[in-house]
């Protein structure tokens, strides 16, 4: 039998092997596909019946923290969001679009990290407490739970993604609209902002589609195909997924080094300045999030082999929702506050994109 106990922030697994025939193929994929071997057993108490295993533990903390701390608030703040009207089209109104849509594929991230960790408890249980060694049942019940588990981990991912992807052009319209609302001649700038913004969207939605068709080819081959192909899902999509976390980075890095400039051009007017500190916190926020899982793959990712990962720490599952989850929620809580501040904010300084550029025209 195999357990997988995955960690769907950033694809790690540990596993479990007895040395019974295993109870089904894909099972023995989820394993390998990550490879985080580990003796959980050896780390369970004595009385094993009735105490929970230290990975039990730890996936259950994980799963009140998403629930309490960002599922059930990000639905909260969707639905109140939904009082951001697009009456005009200007880049700040542009941006809390993309908010309600970054905020609706968060909730889903969420619900689905939930479900995720849900089945990995549910399996956890059916091996830690009721199979023993020498037992030969429930094999269909453990590969069905290991097929759901696969099958919500690829949505999860690709929800996280699309995420990330949101929160990036949200961010940088955000600039955009500080900056035109500050100065006219800002005008090239703000162009420039919104061109990068959707370059940097269609190359990450490329790669995000391209990890979706390998996460769903690599378990249609572990079912019935070839397994070697399937090997080669696995690392491929590891490379793929940390060359987004490291693009990612990189874009966070920009609207970092932007966003204290745009601060220091705005610091005249009270209510741009406000909005310019905001925005300055959540550039920072949302760096340490692409940071950490930037790190955290790097760190115990072998990807040149899926054999030759580093161990996955126990505490890191809770370290994926204060560094991971939780950041991303919190970015969306500030931006949130921004578009509130629609007396001293920058919702009455916006003008349309075609008063705007008529604006900009020699008389």
């Amino acid at each position: 039998y195999y357990s997988t106990i995955h960690s769907p922030g950033s694809l790690h697994t540990y596993t479990s092997f007895q040395r019974n025939s295993c109870t089904g193929r894909l099972l023995l994929q989820n394993c390998t596909y990550s490879q985080k071997t580990s003796s959980i057993r050896q780390l369970a108490p004595e009385s094993q019946d009735t105490m929970l295993y230290p990975v039990e533990k730890y996936q259950i903390a994980h799963t009140a923290m998403v629930v309490v701390g960002a599922w059930i608030p990000s639905l909260v703040l969707f639905i109140c969001s939904l009082r951001f009207v697009r009456s005009q089209k200007d880049p700040a109104r542009s941006g809390f679009t993309y908010f309600k849509w970054a905020l609706f594929m968060f909730s889903g991230t969420a619900f689905f990290d939930v479900c995720s960790y849900a089945l990995q408890i549910a399996l956890n249980h059916i091996w830690f407490h009721i199979i023993d060694d020498e037992s030969n049942y429930l094999g269909s019940e453990l590969q069905g739970l290991g097929i759901s588990l696969q099958s919500i981990q690829i949505v999860f991912h690709f929800f996280d993604m699309v995420t990330d992807i949101l929160v990036m052009i949200m961010l940088l319209h955000l600039c955009t609209g500080i900056l035109i609302a500050k100065s006219d001649r800002t005008n090239t700038v703000g162009k420039k902002l919104r061109l990068v913004s959707y370059g940097a969207a269609f190359v990450l939605g490329v790669i995000t589609m391209t990890v979706l068709g390998l996460r769903i080819r690599y378990i249609c081959e572990a079912l019935y195909g070839d397994y070697e192909i399937a090997q080669d899902c696995a690392l491929q999509n590891r490379q793929i997924r940390f060359t987004f976390n490291v693009l990612i980075f990189l874009v966070s890095l920009v609207i970092v080094a932007c966003a204290p400039l745009i601060k220091r051009q705005s610091k005249a007017d009270k209510s741009l300045s406000w909005c310019s500190t905001m925005l300055v916190g959540a550039s920072i926020v949302w760096l340490l999030r692409t940071t950490f899982n930037m790190a955290i793959f790097a760190a115990s990712d072998n990807l040149s082999d899926i054999y030759g990962d580093s161990d996955y720490k126990l505490p890191y599952i809770i370290l994926e929702v204060v560094s991971g989850i939780w950041p991303q929620f919190i970015v969306l809580c500030i931006v949130f506050a921004i578009g509130l501040a629609k007396e001293k904010g920058i919702w009455s300084r916006q003008q349309t994109l075609k008063d705007f550029e008529r604006s900009q025209q020699p008389v």
